[in-house]
């Protein structure tokens, strides 16, 4: 038998400890616990955040059970869409086993990271033999040399997991400061960690990842890259930012500031840095190309009808692009655009292929925060709204930087601008 609780607070009326307390005894209101085995926790930055983890972490342990989380660009909760919250889901199952593996100096060497993480959950899985299986990542955001940490985290898992399991989850956010994310593991608080929780389960799940960003407007082969810094040089003869530029009917100066005089370029950055802090606007916007890569992103092919989105991350000198991940010579590279209609309704439609005769016990997503600039606040309603409304079911989950997951009947790969989660279901299909 499976139980389940959802939880909410508002960091704005209750805050550190006390919010721990309140968080707490609102769940166990919920339902009669005999002896919960685990929980997520994502909450805001806004709380008195290492009072408020550990807090948690304590009374969660207090009652034997294990708890994961990070940090959030907002929050997914039964409240809808929300920021400086903080949301919880308490779990007591014993049809579903939760095994944690988490590691630091994720900025370091993603790869080891994500490796450590991975043989630690070896060393303490259980020898209960379950259905099926899939692992959850929750990951450090941000990429330092210009390399996306989430790319190299399911870089490291895909080489070292022993068996072919679904990957899904994503990286932390942090108020769209874009500076620094943390990562929780029962009374443990990180800024430069993976935690992986292996999910072995008797009940039926979903897992899906969708963006809705499908509609092609150009194509080119791409004729030179450097894989391992993850730039694309040149598409279809150009230089990657001129391509990228004409395909959108841009000039490279609207995206970049590279064409900007080095001796006035820290005025312009500065004013701009001025003008976003007094509009009380996302710090992600300093960079020019961002507002466009939001409406136009990157994307690589995964099959005939499914992209991968892989926004592009920034201009170099040359007028070559930083991407999301890796991107080979010869790839076929797109710029797309989506309906909004199909992106609002991305995260219901990545759980339509179950029937729904299945009741759904519980869920955990991953949005990305970017989607935030595409929305109106009433489409970011209608987003967490439609797919809570099909689910009919405690939902929880963050905003972040980056979304790992399969696209379609794809094998799971990292996504920017993307909705990924799973469902557990209670009937078995």
């Amino acid at each position: 038998m499976t139980k389940v609780a959802e939880a909410f607070i508002d960091s704005r009326k209750v805050d550190g400890e006390e919010a721990a307390e309140e968080l707490i005894k609102r769940a166990l209101r919920k339902e009669d616990f005999d002896s919960p085995d685990f929980a997520f926790l994502f909450g805001s930055k806004n709380f008195r955040l290492k009072s408020f983890v550990k807090k948690v972490g304590e009374r969660i342990d207090n009652l034997g059970a294990e708890m994961v989380g990070c940090t959030t660009a907002g929050e997914i909760s039964r409240r809808g869409a929300t920021n400086k919250c903080a949301s919880l889901i308490l779990i007591e199952s014993d049809e579903i086993d939760f095994t944690v593996g988490s590691s630091e100096e994720v900025y370091e060497d993603p790869e080891e990271s994500a490796r450590k993480a991975l043989e630690e959950i070896k060393d303490k899985r259980s020898d209960t033999v379950r259905a099926d299986k899939f692992l959850m990542v929750l990951s450090a955001a941000g990429r330092p040399k210009n390399k996306p940490t989430e790319f190299g985290v399911l870089k490291g898992i895909t080489k070292n997991l022993e068996e072919d399991i679904p990957i899904v989850g994503g990286s932390a956010g942090d108020e769209l400061k874009a500076k620094r994310t943390y990562q929780f593991h029962n009374r443990n608080i990180s800024t430069n960690a993976v935690v992986l929780v292996e999910v072995s389960s008797d009940l039926p799940f979903e897992i899906g990842l969708g963006h809705g960003m499908d509609k092609k407007i150009a194509s080119g082969v791409v004729n030179e890259a450097e894989k391992e810094d993850l730039l694309i040089n040149k598409i279809k003869g150009q230089k990657a930012a001129d391509f990228y530029a004409k395909s959108i009917g841009a000039e490279v100066s609207d995206i970049s500031d590279i064409e900007v005089n080095k001796m006035i370029k820290p005025f312009v950055k500065a004013y701009r840095y001025i003008k976003l802090r007094y509009n009380n606007e996302s710090l992600l916007k300093m960079n020019k190309l961002f507002d466009y890569s939001v409406n136009n992103p990157l994307a690589t092919n995964l099959s005939k009808d499914d992209v991968r989105i892989i926004s592009p991350l920034d201009i170099t000198e040359d007028k070559s692009i930083h991407s999301g991940s890796e991107v080979n010579e010869a790839e076929v590279i797109n710029v797309v655009e989506g309906d909004k209609e199909e992106i609002v309704l991305a995260g219901k439609r990545i759980f339509e292929s179950v029937k729904q005769e299945n009741e759904p016990l519980f869920g955990i997503v991953a949005d990305s925060v970017i989607r935030n600039h595409i929305f109106t606040r009433n489409e970011l309603e209608k987003e967490i709204g439609e797919m809570r409304q099909s689910l009919s079911a405690p939902v929880i989950g963050f905003y972040g930087y980056g979304q790992i997951g399969p696209v379609g009947s794809s094998y799971s790969t990292f996504n920017n601008q993307s909705i990924a989660g799973f469902v557990i279901y209670r009937n078995e299909f």
